[in-house]
């Protein structure tokens, strides 16, 4: 306090202006330290958020959570290395599956023609199930022309592929895991005591753990293709409308920066291969042990018919409308659309069809 005693708390100086006290100065860097607490709080719980949710927020970080073992999940009998399980962010059933949904006609409903979407007809009925609803849900738990089937997708992956829902005379209904192995969407059954629920890989096509380990699924013929050219050619068909407009944003693509990066991966993938380029498109199929990898661009506009272990897939490929219609698979043969990384890492040992 100055010398002439003017009673405040604040110190003066010798022209007389006041100038802040200790007490002052110091409740002034309690605040300011305080300000700054709160701003590297804030920070880390946004980076928190960013590493648990990568898949949502688009960006590239590595997981820390293994899931050697899971009180969610059946984890034993697994077919695939239980260590190199990872948790995809979202918990079980945060990307929400959809089952019996509602169709209503290509005429009713509206998309960017450019949008791609999976074709699907069976029993003389025709559905498509757009990309954007894919993205959120990534599996969808169907009927079509009597068939119970599960229209999958992994936005990692780029992987398509359409499941006959019935194993071993049981329908399944499938959900979203929240686990992924070799960044590729692992699904689970729903049964009535949760713990008892399996793993199935999708581009395996098979269970991965739990009693019904090394069950196979049946893969179902489908298009992928525009929008516009999928209306046009199929006027009488149906769609999947969008369940929750209100709540997703159905028209923005959350992996728009992961497709735009040829060499970003978000998950470890092992093996990886260098032979093709990591998000290469192509047809994989997979039959009696062997399995190949049809390179999309490589294929000239038309018919083909893929060789497999003895038989043949037959496909037709639009090299203009980037449209691809798997027309043919043989009973016992796999066959699904993902970029080629992810196949590569599940087939190890595949063949290539269509490079010199």
């Amino acid at each position: 306090m100055s010398s002439d005693g003017c009673g405040c708390s604040c110190a003066c100086a010798a022209d007389g202006s006041r100038r802040p006290g200790r007490g002052q100065r110091l409740r002034v860097t309690l605040l300011a330290l305080s300000l700054v607490l709160v701003a590297v709080v804030a920070a880390m719980r946004w980076e928190r958020y960013l590493s648990q949710y990568p898949r949502a927020s688009g960006v590239s970080v590595q997981p820390v959570e293994f899931l050697a073992s899971d009180p969610l999940f059946d984890m034993t009998n697994a077919l695939i290395p239980r260590d190199e399980i990872l948790s995809g962010g979202p918990p079980k059933d945060g990307i929400p599956s959809i089952t019996s949904p509602g169709h209503v006609p290509v005429s009713e409903f509206e998309l960017p023609p450019g949008e791609r979407v999976i074709g699907i007809a069976i029993g003389g009925e025709e559905v498509a199930y757009p990309l954007a609803l894919l993205n959120w849900h990534e599996c969808v738990n169907d009927v079509v022309g009597g068939v119970p089937i599960a229209v999958t997708y992994c936005p990692l992956c780029d992987s398509v592929a359409v499941f006959d829902r019935r194993v071993g005379g049981e329908v399944i209904e499938f959900g979203i895991s929240g686990r992924l192995y070799n960044s590729n969407v692992l699904l689970y059954d729903r049964r009535s005591v949760a713990s008892e629920e399996s793993l199935w890989s999708q581009l395996q096509g098979r269970a991965v753990t739990g009693t019904r380990a090394g069950a196979d699924l049946e893969t179902l013929p489908f298009e992928l293709t525009p929008w516009g050219q999928w209306r046009d050619t199929h006027p009488n068909a149906k769609v999947v409308a969008f369940p929750d407009p209100a709540q997703r944003s159905y028209d923005r693509n959350p992996y728009e920066r992961y497709f735009a990066d040829p060499e970003n991966l978000m998950f470890p993938v092992q093996p990886l291969d260098d032979r093709l380029g990591r998000k290469e498109r192509i047809l994989g199929l997979a039959a009696s042990g062997e399995s190949t990898a049809v390179i999309l661009d490589a294929l000239s506009t038309g018919e083909h018919r893929i060789p497999i272990a003895g038989t043949h897939v037959t496909v037709e490929w639009d090299s203009q409308e980037d449209a691809l219609r798997v027309n043919e698979i043989p009973e016992g043969v796999q066959a699904m659309h993902t970029f080629w990384f992810a196949w590569a890492a599940m087939h190890p040992e595949t063949a290539i069809t269509g490079r010199e």
